[in-house]
């Protein structure tokens, strides 16, 4: 889990980072359900599986808003306490902020957040620490094609797919953020054309939940630019 805290100012402004969030080496990574294991009973969180102590990094995200319609605004924890060493942002994301100090233990906490309309949503979650162990998860990256014109762009197209040197991705969900119109996520984390006229330029971020044969999950933020013929120079 390499991830430095600047680059926690680059994710809030739209750019493209990648972050290894933990692993679940008990557990056959294509028998894991994401909507089962990483989001919070009333789905509005997406939090990290349980995660050993010595895998935490300063920067490293633990939990956060699962696409939720509207942008969250202001964020608090309103019963139990974040783990030491973590510390929450107004934008609702959980965050390491001093990675010696995390303990081992499942942290209960219910954290209400506000949106852009003023309303409220209150979660209840938890966050597993677990013992140290000797299995490294290696740090996956995202590969972005060179090409995204439209009048370029053909259904079946790759425009971006991880690459993971623990192995093959078994599993890929999709957790925050938009992906093109005219495009799909696959089961092996490819963000795919499937439809060339569906297509609109700008700018997409997601968020994107990987796992590899080996059970490594690592979630990522990926900036997807779709541009018109005019946009090039």
């Amino acid at each position: 889990m390499k991830f430095k805290t600047i680059v926690l100012l680059l994710l809030f402004l739209g750019m493209s980072t990648a972050l290894s969030v933990s692993t679940l080496h008990q557990v056959q990574a294509q028998h894991i359900q994401a909507d089962d294991i990483l989001l919070s009973e009333s789905k509005f969180y997406y939090r990290i599986p349980p995660t050993s102590v010595n895998h935490f990094n300063i920067g490293d995200i633990v939990a956060a808003p699962y696409q939720p319609k509207l942008s969250i605004t202001s964020a608090e924890v309103t019963e139990g306490s974040l783990p030491k060493g973590m510390a929450l942002f107004p934008n609702g994301f959980i965050v390491v902020e001093q990675s010696d100090a995390i303990e081992v233990g499942n942290h209960s906490l219910t954290i209400t957040t506000t949106d852009v309309q003023e309303n409220k949503t209150t979660t209840s979650l938890s966050i597993e620490v677990i013992n140290s162990n000797n299995h490294t998860d290696r740090e996956a990256v995202y590969q972005m094609e060179s090409h995204s014109i439209i009048s370029k762009l053909e259904e079946g197209d790759i425009l971006a797919q991880p690459i993971d040197q623990d192995g093959s991705i078994k599993a890929a969900k999709w957790v925050m953020g938009g992906i093109p119109p005219g495009t799909r996520l696959t089961a092996n984390g490819q963000i795919v054309v499937t439809d060339p006229k569906l297509l609109v330029p700008r700018i997409y971020n997601a968020g994107i939940v990987t796992v590899d044969q080996l059970g490594g999950v690592t979630f990522f933020m990926v900036t997807v630019p779709i541009e018109a013929g005019d946009d090039i120079r």
